[in-house]
């Protein structure tokens, strides 16, 4: 079963995959209107078979977070299964400055769903 992780933000939504016991980026969404974002996310959704999402709570915003998370549970049918997460951009940033990637601002999001979705792999 392929599972999505979901590093949510108002602006941007970072997607990763699970490749058996391994998360890969996915890239990331624009959040600009909730209904449209939630149709892209349910198309991809039903593209790559998805029977999981991993969705990280941002400390910010744990309720409109957990709202939007119920919304798309409620068009894809698809259990969410919640992680707190703190800190997981910067420790995005961190990684990919090590690896010595450009054009970071377009990465993070995506880099921090993977690492969301590699220590859910990891902890199961």
């Amino acid at each position: 079963m392929k599972i999505l992780a979901i590093d949510f933000g108002k602006a941007k939504i970072g997607l990763a995959l699970s490749l058996g016991d391994l998360a890969q980026t996915y890239g990331t969404i624009s959040f600009k209107k909730e209904k449209e974002t939630l149709q892209n996310l349910a198309k991809i959704c039903e593209s790559e078979g998805i029977g999981k999402i991993i969705f990280g709570l941002p400390k910010p915003d744990i309720i409109g977070a957990k709202r939007f998370a119920f919304h798309l549970n409620k068009i894809t049918n698809i259990p969410i299964i919640f992680i707190n997460e703190v800190m997981t951009s910067e420790m995005a940033k961190l990684k990919l400055i090590e690896k010595g990637e450009k054009n970071l601002k377009n990465k993070i999001h995506s880099a921090a769903a993977a690492l969301i979705l590699q220590e859910y792999l990891d902890s199961n």
